[in-house]
């Protein structure tokens, strides 16, 4: 009986490669998914310290649904007393030990929401804005260290301010790739920033957000929109607010209190230029006198002296921060926005008032 032939075994004496590891993609967000709950937990922390007009803090947890969006299922706040403030002139020592009580305090949070078997995942952190005011050193600073933990963090901005106008303003942040290689560096002087190319509008990118209720609630609420009038739980009148006054006075102060900042800030860097300059010119003469000098000691055949040390003679001066600048500017831009969307609003508003009123006219 035949055998069956056997497949061949083919050796080779070249050495066996391996494929090289596939790069990971790097983390595009794009996109924020909030549950509504989560937001109305947010408003209520928000809206009990707006009346002292003080801005709070707390921790987002969900998880990434995949490499564009991540979702936020919860959130707990930070106590006031470990929320550093927006005061440029409170110094580092407090805000780092403010910044460990937060972070310890966060840590316990967590653990317990894990005995539980909540969702332990932080995702970022929110906070107020109050008239518009969130781009500081310290939001950057919260939004690095939660970034540079875990790419896929977030900051959530509410402004409860606005919210009693009628105005819903949720928005989510990130920080860019650029400012995050500038600010790991932890060199903000104009040399750092010109190589790394900042500039005010590459801080941020701003993300969209996507409110997600389940369908109870949504079954809920459509129930609620059918009641009568006067059994509805909703008070819609506070959109029907015409006057813009009292918040333009705010933004213009503020933003008139921004560049008085950063017209301090300007003054340094040009008493830093002004001093530069002075600086290199001097080193330019003594550069030219010893070269004098040398060359003649040298026409008489004597021996030339060694170049001096400029740099302990003329020592250069120590370049100014100008991260609080590039943070003044944007919070500016900032500034102009709300003042653009609060006009365009009151506009709007009274033109339809004005169709009201004119339809009444006619049917008298």
């Amino acid at each position: 009986m035949a055998q069956p032939n056997k497949p061949k075994t083919v050796t080779s004496n070249q050495p066996k490669t391996s494929k090289p590891p596939v790069p990971r993609k790097p983390v595009q967000i794009s996109a924020v998914q909030i549950e509504g709950l989560v937001l109305l937990k947010i408003i209520r922390h928000c809206n009990e310290y707006v009346s002292k007009m003080q801005s709070v803090t707390g921790k987002l947890l969900g998880l990434p649904q995949n490499r564009s969006t991540i979702e936020v299922t919860n959130c707990f706040p930070i106590p006031t007393q470990f929320t550093a403030s927006d005061d440029v002139t409170e110094n580092d020592k407090k805000r780092a030990n403010l910044a460990a009580q937060a972070n310890k305090y966060g840590q316990e949070m967590i653990r317990l929401m894990t005995g539980i078997r909540e969702d332990n995942l932080v995702v970022g952190f929110y906070r107020s804005a109050l008239n518009g005011a969130f781009v500081t050193s310290s939001t950057i600073d919260a939004q690095y260290r939660h970034q540079h933990q875990s790419a896929a963090s977030v900051c959530l901005i509410y402004d409860p301010t606005a919210s009693v106008k009628g105005r819903l303003v949720v928005r989510a942040f990130r920080l860019t790739d650029t400012f995050m290689k500038f600010y790991a560096d932890n060199q903000f002087g104009v040399t750092s920033i010109a190589k790394h190319n900042v500039s005010a509008k590459g801080i941020f990118e701003e993300l969209d957000v996507k409110i997600h209720n389940s369908h109870l609630v949504h079954a809920f609420l459509y129930e609620l929109a059918q009641l009568p009038p006067h059994k509805s739980l909703t008070n819609g009148y506070d959109r029907l607010n015409q006057s813009h006054h009292e918040g333009l006075n705010t933004n213009l102060k503020q933003l008139s209190g921004s560049i008085d900042v950063y017209a301090e800030q300007t003054q340094q860097f040009r008493a830093y230029h002004s001093k530069t300059y002075k600086n290199r010119q001097a080193r330019e003469r003594a550069m030219k006198k010893w070269s004098d000098h040398n060359q003649e000691l040298k026409s008489r055949g004597q021996k030339t002296k060694p170049q001096p040390d400029l740099d302990r003679m003329f020592p250069a001066e120590a370049e100014p921060q100008r991260i609080e600048a590039v943070t003044l500017t944007a919070q500016m831009n900032e500034y102009c926005e709300e003042v653009e969307t609060n006009i365009m609003q009151g506009l709007v508003k009274l033109w339809v008032t004005q169709g009201i009123h004119s339809g009444k006219r006619v049917i008298q």
